[in-house]
């Protein structure tokens, strides 16, 4: 037996002697960065590549819509850690790593390359002091070119330095007159008449069976019986239960279902979230059940099976009215009671992509075979509401576009803005040129690969679209700069609009003196615009904001800083 033991005991210290033999002799041919890979999971490096963050899977230089569902597939499938998750999903941190598992391509970093799609000079760094966060975070993509892909997310814990030589290394080179041809001719087509979607020939209506790339068709579904007497839009349901015989009523055997009485439409970045939530202290009026107790994210979005930049299940329209159900409760509790409440209680809907995003076109049943829509969401809202109540607020569109910009994760500094605003006015350009502006302003497969949103800082392009449709008088414009220099004057304006009880000036005071809501801070982090970006944009946005002041008749529209 002892002679045993001595036998295993020998095994066991030749295998490792071994190992440790195989480890050195690792070191010493391969290199420590080698044998760091050979005993641990491959550790990220994180490279920025010219406009872009990127991954590369096999040297293929992925897209930034890729790195979008990259990074949101690997949340979704992996479930990181709570706290590193919302991390991610604020775009604190927007970085995108590669495995390091040869000595080649450690010794790549650094190196210049060209961006595939654009064709530009671009340089690559590698950021230093890169630590993981949670025990899991490798991920898997499901989707577009990096559809094998394994990454791992880490926080960047040292940025590069902004120096004015490095800065001239990195800044993307531009021909100016090449640049001015392009703000010509993207200014001609926005504010041209020409470029507005074509009217229906005749009201639309329900064209029967969809077909399988189509969503459910809305003027299929007949407009509800608005109940008189009651402030909200509310009609009754029946439910499919057996109706209680005890019920004398036959509304009371029903269930009532609600829409919003308004729709805060917009625009994003530019204080919707802060004035919906001053705007819930007034008595009268009812959250919904949407992100934010606000945002449905509906008729843009979620009913074409989207979330922002990534692919979600379709949802249907009982699955929008669902969203107002605590309002439906509490105006039938009122009906029931006989308190008079259901005369007085509202909901809203405030959800910033229903005024610009329209990708979804291709996909109702009534642009069905057309090049171009001309079914959008405001022909789609008609067909449910009588006299509905828009409010929109207009910022700067130079300032709000820079705040969606790392809203959105695009980027980290004004320089990396800077770059991302000439490449997106060269996609934007190219493709008007060729395709039109509405393809392109519509377009979801460029929407994706877009850097910055810029086609919806153009308002007027958008709001042509929906005068068209609604009366001015059914909409509430606002300026943003005017909300944060006077918001009681404005929640006064908004209250009066929406015919709301009035509130006493203390109160109305206690509300201003809130603190603001959903403020970008990766924006100030980021620091000031560049000039030379504001030149290029004031230049390309300014006749939108004069076309805007004509459509609605409103000099506030002016924004010249």
């Amino acid at each position: 037996m002892r002679s045993l033991r001595c036998s295993v005991r020998v095994a066991f210290l030749s295998v490792l002697l071994l190992v440790v033999f195989v480890l050195l002799t690792s070191y010493l041919y391969l290199g420590s960065s080698s044998i760091a890979t050979l005993v641990t999971p491959a550790f990220p490096t994180v490279h920025y590549e010219g406009q872009q963050q990127v991954v590369r899977e096999g040297g293929e230089l992925l897209s930034r819509s890729d790195l979008r569902n990259n990074v949101e597939n690997t949340l979704e499938e992996d479930r990181l850690p709570a706290g590193f998750e919302a991390d991610v999903r604020s775009k604190s941190y927007k970085v995108y790593v590669e495995p390091v598992t040869d000595k080649k391509s450690s010794q790549q970093k650094g190196e210049k390359r060209k961006l595939k799609n654009a064709g530009i000079n671009s340089w690559e760094s590698t950021f230093s002091n890169v630590s993981t966060k949670g025990d899991k975070t490798a991920g898997r993509s499901s989707g577009g070119k990096g559809s094998n892909f394994k990454a791992q997310i880490s926080q960047v814990a040292g940025l590069l330095s902004q120096d004015g030589t490095r800065k001239s290394l990195l800044e993307r080179k531009v021909d100016p007159k090449l640049l001015q041809s392009q703000i010509r001719l993207l200014v001609a087509a926005m504010m041209s008449k020409s470029t507005m979607l074509d009217e229906p020939a005749r009201t639309p209506t329900c064209m029967g069976e969809t077909e399988p790339t189509e969503v459910e068709d809305l003027l299929c579904i007949p407009k509800p019986e608005y109940l008189p007497g009651i402030k909200n839009p509310c009609w009754f349901s029946s439910t499919t239960a057996e109706p209680s015989p005890q019920a004398e009523d036959l509304k009371l055997r029903q269930r009532l279902r609600c829409l919003p009485y308004f729709h805060l439409l917009g625009v994003g970045k530019s204080g919707t979230t802060d004035l919906w939530n001053r705007l819930m202290w007034h008595p009268h009026i009812v959250s919904n059940h949407g992100v934010l107790h606000k945002e449905a994210l509906w008729w843009a979005w979620r009913r074409y099976g989207f979330t922002g930049y990534r692919r979600s299940k379709v949802q249907d329209f009982n699955t929008y009215v669902d969203i107002f159900n605590n309002t439906a409760r509490q105006v039938q509790r009122s009906l029931e009671q006989d308190t008079h409440y259901h005369k007085l209680l509202i909901t809203g809907d405030g959800s910033p992509p229903d005024f610009w995003d329209f990708r979804g076109w291709r996909n109702i049943s009534q642009n069905r075979g057309l090049a171009n829509p001309q079914v959008i969401t405001p022909h789609l809202m008609k067909h449910f509401y009588d006299k509905p109540k828009f409010i929109l607020l207009f910022k700067d569109p130079v300032d709000r576009l820079y705040s969606d910009y790392f809203f959105v994760g695009g980027g980290l500094t004004s320089l990396d803005f800077h770059n991302d605003i000439l490449a997106t006015i060269d996609m934007l350009a190219s493709c008007v040129k060729i395709l039109g502006l509405q393809r392109c302003f519509y377009d979801p497969k460029l929407y994706q690969r877009l850097p910055v949103r810029l086609p919806f800082a153009c308002y007027s392009v958008f709001m042509r679209e929906w005068l068209r449709v609604f009366p001015k008088e059914n909409f509430l414009f606002l300026k943003t700069e005017d909300y944060a220099k006077n918001p009681q004057e404005t929640l006064k304006e908004v209250i009066n609009f929406l015919d709301l009880a009035p509130l006493d000036e203390k109160t109305l005071q206690t509300i201003a003196e809130e603190d603001r809501s959903r403020v970008t801070v990766q924006k100030h982090e980021a620091g000031p615009m560049m000039e030379e970006t504001k030149v290029i944009l004031r230049q390309l946005l300014g006749p939108c904001s004069e076309q805007l002041r004509s459509l609605l008749h409103m000099d506030k529209f002016r924004w010249d800083g």
